[in-house]
């Protein structure tokens, strides 16, 4: 399965929406898959380096090369990729290189990632207006939602995506201080949520400071507690509802096509 993450906005969360969730979802299958960044600057995934999400970075430049190294990531159909194109100019270039080797065929899903601000919203729309005509599935990420998912109010943190795109499909990325601190853990929240190792680790490190007295150490390791447990509540919340999404989508189970 072969999944674009694009906004031509930088900042728009398209490295969380990436890392997180749409390469998390292979993991989510026992699969392998690679995360290719098309960003000549930022790398993000270098920060992640205890987890199983393969990575590698695509440098744009002019994109004169561009149209050849898409061909290779999306020609190879028995393999997964998510391809995080970076904002700004790179968005442009990198689809105008995929419309030239007409490789958009290959393309399973585009997500399109914003967090709810004008121009967040605005560069949504003319993203989704540059890959419409590709005719291929399109589903956005509404991330950085800042009230629980379950309160109707979330909706208003995205009132002008919800009237632009009243049928489109989606789903949300609340707030998380595990997604900005799993960083520091190297592996992904989803990864964090599952790791019972990791769990009972950290309780034994509490019981280990008691008895020494090291109330720093007890502080440190109730800290990674809580975003441990704030990582198994970001799985529940927001994961498994992508996750399921996302699988919708897969050619492995029918998939579907079609977009907002």
């Amino acid at each position: 399965m072969k999944i674009l993450v694009c906004n031509s906005k930088g900042g728009s969360s398209k490295s969380t929406t990436s890392m997180q969730c749409a390469a998390a979802y292979f993991l989510s299958q026992g699969e392998e898959v690679t995360l290719h960044e098309l960003d000549d600057e930022n790398r993000d995934a270098l920060c992640f380096d205890r987890t199983k999400i393969l990575t590698n970075q695509i440098k744009v430049e002019d994109g004169s090369d561009l149209s050849l190294e898409l061909t290779k990531i999306l020609s190879k159909r028995e393999t997964n990729a998510v391809i995080d194109i970076g904002g700004n100019r790179t968005t442009t270039i990198t689809l105008e290189a995929l419309a030239r080797s007409r490789m958009h065929i290959a393309v399973n899903l585009f997500v399109i990632p914003l967090s709810g601000g004008s121009q967040d919203f605005i560069n949504a729309v003319k993203t989704y207006e540059m890959i419409k005509d590709f005719n291929r599935p399109i589903i956005f990420a509404l991330s950085r939602a800042r009230r629980p998912l379950k309160d109707p109010r979330v909706r208003y943190q995205f009132s002008n995506f919800f009237e632009k795109f009243p049928k489109a499909k989606f789903f949300f990325l609340r707030d998380s201080d595990a997604v900005d601190l799993s960083r520091d853990t190297g592996k992904t929240v989803y990864e964090l949520a599952m790791d019972q190792h990791f769990k009972a680790g950290l309780e034994a490190q509490i019981a280990t400071c008691f008895q020494a007295g090291d109330d720093n150490g007890i502080f440190a390791a109730q800290t990674m507690l809580d975003i441990y447990d704030d990582a198994g509540e970001w799985y529940t919340e927001c994961l498994k509802p992508a996750f399921k999404l996302i699988d919708t989508f897969n050619p492995k189970n029918g998939g579907k096509n079609g977009d907002a």
